[in-house]
Parts: C-alpha cells; structure tokens; sequence
C-alpha cells in the first residue's frame, strides 16, 4: 500500500477536527496534527484581534513556555498575515532565550478567515534540523482548514450564548414583569369594583397599584434601553448641565421612592464649578441604578452614602452601602446584562450596572467597583469635568 502524499495526509488530518468538538478539544487536535505533519516537537495556537492576541492552546510545558513580545516572530506573523520560518541562526541573534530552551527552529503560519488573520499556529523543533520550503506549503494548506474548525466552532458557541442569554432573557422577563401585572391586575379590579359600588378605593390600594404600575413601566423601559444599547440606537442629548444638580434630582427621585433609607450626601467640590457636557437624564438613571442597587444589597435601616468630589480633571461620585457585598468570583460577571449572581430572590433584571456601564462610557467616563463580603460595596464614577 502506498504512503499518503502531502494533499491526502492534510485530508485525513482536517477530518479530525471537523467534527463534533469543543472549542479546546478543536485547538488540542489541530495542534497535535499539525505537529505530527512536519514532524515538530511542539505547537502552539494564538488567537486574538488586533494587537491584542494570546496563546490558547499549547503542547509546549507550562515551564518552557514564554510569553510573545510585542514586536517577537509571532507578532510579525499575526501582524502581516505572512508565515516565515526562523532558523537557529537567526534565534541566536534575536531570541536567544529559545536557542537557551533547545529550540532549533520555528516556523509560524497564521490563521485567516475572510482575509483577517485571527490568530497564528507556532511549531517548534528541538531536532537537528530546519522547517524547510515544503513543511511551510504544507502548514499553509492545513492552516487554512484549521482556521475555518476554529471559526466554525467559535460561531457554534457564539450561537449557544445567544441561545442562552435569549432563554434566560424571556425566563427573566416573564419572571419579573408577571409579579406587577398581576398585582396591578388584582388591584385595578378592586378599584373597578369600589367605584362601581360608588365607594372611594382604599387609599393603600391606589398607592400599591400606583407604585407597582411605575415598577412596570421601569422594567420594561430596561428592557427597551438594552435592546437599544445593543443595536446603538440609543439616543444621547449632550448640553451644559450642572452635576451636583443631577445629583441632587436623582436623590430627591430615589429618596421618594425609598422614604424609610437613609441617605447622606457629602458635597466635597468646595464650591467648585460643577459643570460638565452631558446628557441630564442618563446621568440621573445612572445615579438612581447605583443607588437602588446599593439599597437592594444592603439592610433597611443601614446608611447609604453618596461623596462628589473633584480630582484633576475628573469629578468622582462614589455611592457607598454597607450591605453583602459581592463575591470576588462574581466580580467580573456585574456588569453582564440579566446578571444577578446568586441573588436571585432579590427584585429587579439584573441590567442595572450593564445600562451604568454604558452610559457612563458614552460620556467618556470609567466605572469602578469596590467591595467586601458583609461589609459593603463602594461604587465610584469617574467623568471627566471637559467634554
């Protein structure tokens, strides 16, 4: 039986990752198939966008391993779409580190699809011999199988979050929006039923319908705002507006609908001009998010507390509560939309810190959070006092 030539074994090869595969498994095969067709000892995957690109998957050990340079061989690779081979010549003169680990030679072919280089496959010998002409023509072919499995699986899994985040959405949204409507539904009956009899409704019941009709109207202007944001069509009306003023509006909005928290408001601007270019109403659903979540968290009768202050060319809002606290585990999941960490008792989608977060980027501004288990979370708003 005769050997497979070089089109064949790059066939048989692609096969093995073409299927059924997650994401790492897909970068473990193409690895190890790509090494096994020039006969190297190790290969490494790096994906990324821009200049921004790491290493996914490797054979190399952890202990060998070295972290790419800015300006390295596979920088160059994923920068300008070109594969190259480096001998040990040229390792010697330029990356002695690598000669020092064994390494003989390297050759580097770059993953493309649709004309962007997305990512570069690295193989590595520690034999006594050089990647040559033919090993390069063979990598390139089999590189561009590897691009579109890596592609293709990507995709797959780009589809499986937004199948989830869908599912979680309409569960969230169903959850959240039934409890008012049914009130609302309950109440405005019983309003019907006094008015058709000629009684006056109960006071405590055209309150509750009142309040839980805004609980509404809240959720599903959240709902809409999120859509909005994601499809860039949300709408900003910049002008000159004074901050502490802004602030003052969403404290007076929140101390109205939380009359039993205590709220402290510590102005240390010394006067200062406190004018900034922004959009009033967007600044105010920031302050009243922030607020509302650090009542959420936090007991009824514990303080919460609110500082401006200015900082070189910042002004810094800080809302400040005493509550649970979040986990370091959740921290970088808070600013995910519908996420409630483990708190899914607590009222409201989970989209408070997602909208923040960007409003408070569109006014060129930063957002940090601070925060201890059982002892509270500090919320800081940076924005630049020049717009």
């Amino acid at each position: 039986m005769s050997r497979p030539n070089s089109l064949e074994r790059i066939y048989i090869s692609s096969l093995k990752f073409l299927g059924h595969l997650s994401f790492e498994q897909t970068l473990k095969v193409i690895c190890e198939e790509a090494r096994g067709l020039v006969g190297a000892d190790y290969a490494t995957a790096f994906l990324g966008k821009a200049d921004n690109f790491h290493r996914v998957f490797s054979t190399v050990p952890k202990k060998s391993q070295i972290k790419p340079r800015n300006r390295g061989f596979t920088y160059q690779a994923f920068k300008t779409g070109k594969p190259f081979i480096v001998n040990k010549r040229l390792l010697a003169k330029l990356y002695p580190q690598a000669v020092e680990r064994g390494i003989n030679s390297f050759i580097l072919i770059p993953l493309s699809y649709k004309g962007f280089t997305t990512g570069v496959l690295s193989l590595e010998t520690r034999k006594h011999r050089t990647f040559n002409k033919s090993d390069l023509h063979t990598l390139q072919l089999f590189g561009s199988m590897a691009s579109l499995a890596i592609r293709k699986v990507q995709l797959s899994e780009e589809l499986a979050d937004a199948i989830n985040t869908r599912d979680l959405f309409i569960a969230l949204a169903s959850h959240e929006l039934k409890t008012p409507m049914s009130t609302i539904l309950g109440f405005a009956e019983w309003v019907n039923k006094s008015v058709s009899n000629n009684k006056m409704p109960d006071k405590r019941w055209t309150q509750l319908l009142h309040y839980e009709t805004i609980r509404l109207s809240k959720l599903v202007n959240e709902l809409l705002e999120v859509n909005l944001i994601r499809t860039g069509q949300l709408d900003y009306h910049m002008k000159k507006i004074h901050l502490k003023a802004t602030l003052e509006r969403a404290l007076a909005n929140f101390r109205f609908s939380h009359n039993n928290r205590e709220v402290v408001f510590d102005d240390k601007t010394n006067g200062k001009e406190d004018i900034i270019t922004a959009d009033f109403d967007k600044l105010v659903e920031v302050f009243i998010n922030l607020l509302s979540n650090a009542a959420k968290f936090s007991e009824d009768k514990s303080e919460i507390k609110v500082v401006i202050e200015r900082k070189k060319s910042n002004f810094v809002i800080s809302v400040i509560d005493k509550g649970i606290g979040i986990n370091p585990k959740e921290m970088p999941k808070i600013f995910h939309g519908f996420y409630k960490g483990k708190h899914k008792n607590i009222k409201g989608m989970g989209l408070g810190l997602f909208i923040t977060k960007e409003i408070v980027e569109k006014h060129k501004g930063s957002l940090d959070v601070r925060s201890k288990l059982n002892e509270g979370t500090t919320v800081t708003i940076f924005l630049p006092s020049k717009l």
